[in-house]
């Protein structure tokens, strides 16, 4: 069984300061910040849920990154590692089933991969697909029993099915491929300059949609209760969660932190998700 423990706290009250100063100087309402879910196979997903769930051994979390969307990476102001985040709540799913696992996430840039690429203002899911198998795996002895997340920091911005550009789309779940996209210039404007507090939505965002690709919410592991808000897809009914849908949005940022200071919990997955992955 994985253990994991660490102390966000600290890191969660600056970022929280940060938030109020935020969403209080704009006054308003805000543009929620989107994210989508593509079905790409649907037979594949289930597949490699299917084997993150009963064959996988390892799991490693490959980064890529366009030169002008760099990842946060390295320490914050106050110590605290911020790839830890996504490290810790990878453990808990993995952990909460006592599924023996290696789990390998880089945490510094140097263990990143810069993209040598042209540069576009906007990307199709097709698009995301054709890159990532240029770098799937590449350079990599490939191992049966090891699972893989392809994560693409992108400098522009999503353009769905009707080729529209859309600069509310702030990443992309690709199910089937295991390929998760993420576009850097809506994380900075949700951001405003402020190192902490993109650091928080980027990593969120990363764990969200990690929770879609491994099966949440109902979209190839099944529910235990119901939790499923149908109306806004694969996401949790539960505003605790980081799968409820608006917890990817500047509105409810705020009040999603400050729950996570009240608790004192990194696990940002509810309670309901938890145990929808441990019963798989």
């Amino acid at each position: 069984m994985i253990h994991f423990k660490t102390k966000f706290h600290s890191f969660f009250y600056i970022i929280l300061l940060l938030v109020c100063s935020f969403v209080s100087s704009c006054g308003g309402s805000k543009t929620l910040l989107e994210e989508q879910v593509i079905n790409i196979n649907k037979k594949q997903t289930q597949d490699n849920i299917s084997f993150f769930f009963t064959t996988m051994s390892a799991m490693t979390v490959n980064v890529f990154y366009e030169e002008e969307a760099k990842p946060y990476a390295g320490s914050s102001e106050s110590g605290l590692e911020t790839w830890s985040l996504t490290e810790a709540n990878l453990k808990k799913v993995f952990g909460i089933r006592e599924q023996e696992m290696k789990l390998t996430v880089p945490k510094e840039l140097e263990d990143m991969t810069k993209l040598e690429i042209e540069s576009k203002d906007n990307w199709s899911s097709a698009e995301i697909v054709e890159l990532s198998s240029t770098l799937l795996h590449k350079d990599k002895v490939i191992e049966e029993k090891v699972g893989f997340f392809t994560i693409i920091f992108l400098n522009g911005y999503f353009r769905d099915g009707d080729d529209q550009e859309n600069q509310n789309v702030i990443a992309v779940s690709l199910n089937g491929t295991n390929v998760i996209g993420v576009f850097k210039p809506v994380i900075e404007n949700m951001a405003d300059g402020k190192d902490r507090l993109g650091r928080f939505v980027e990593q969120s965002t990363i764990i969200h949609e990690m929770g879609h690709a491994l099966g949440l919410v109902n979209n190839g592991v099944g529910l235990t209760s119901p939790h499923h808000d149908e109306e806004h897809g694969a996401h949790c009914s539960n505003e605790d969660c980081v799968m409820y849908w608006q917890n990817e949005g500047r509105a409810n940022l705020i009040s999603f932190v400050q729950k996570v200071l009240i608790d004192g919990n990194t696990t940002l997955f509810g309670d309901e998700c938890l145990e929808d992955f441990k019963s798989h």
